[in-house]
């Protein structure tokens, strides 16, 4: 392990937070034993309600993340869970109209590919909005529950050999535009991930 103090390079872990306080963070460079060609940055901190070190490895740069930013981008682990939420709640997973294991399990499967796509999609909208200098942001929650005649029409187009595809894309995020921004940016900017400036990627 190392650290930015030198008394603290070429330590153990377990040696240097013995005797480090606990109302203070660690930003360690750290290697293991068969990775020694790939460090890894690695954030430490106290967490006093379940007493006990929380441990953060990640490859972001320190001169682009403070530590401060790395642990409030962390604490914004939690909208993962709103991806399971989102399938439960949407992809009628309370009720199959089988009694086949291999369909269920199909049914699931299909599931997480759609919200995947779904997700996609609502990124490519919060895109067009950028491109159209809209600084609002789409709810993926917003997209769930809407377009849901448009997104099947996207799908029987991809079940047609493509036909009609741009335009039903076209169709479905110039809906979600319009119909999906999320209520409270303000809110969002003080609380949520546009506080730290992050943005949503993968549909451009």
């Amino acid at each position: 392990m190392e650290s930015e103090n030198p008394q603290e390079k070429l330590k153990k872990l377990k040696e240097v937070l013995s005797g480090f306080p606990k109302d203070q963070c660690l930003d360690l460079d750290v290697e293991w034993p068969g990775f020694k060609v790939w460090p890894f940055r690695l954030d430490v901190r106290w967490n006093d309600k379940r007493q006990k070190w929380v441990f953060i490895v990640t490859n972001l740069n320190r001169v682009e993340f403070t530590l401060s930013e790395v642990l409030r981008a962390y604490r914004l682990r939690w909208q993962i869970e709103l991806i399971f939420k989102e399938i439960k709640s949407y992809s009628g997973w309370h009720r199959f109209n089988t009694n086949s294991a291999t369909l269920v399990f199909s049914l699931i499967l299909m599931s997480f590919v759609v919200v995947t796509l779904t997700r996609y999609l609502a990124h490519a909208a919060q895109a067009n909005l950028y491109n159209s200098g809209v600084t609002e942001e789409i709810s993926t929650h917003k997209v769930m529950k809407s377009g849901t005649r448009l997104f099947g029409s996207l799908i029987l187009s991809l079940m047609n050999a493509g036909k009609s595809l741009v335009s039903c894309i076209k169709k479905l995020l110039s809906f979600w535009g319009d119909n999906a921004k999320r209520e409270h940016p303000a809110r969002d900017g003080c609380s949520r991930r546009t506080r730290l400036g992050l943005c949503a990627v993968g549909g451009a």
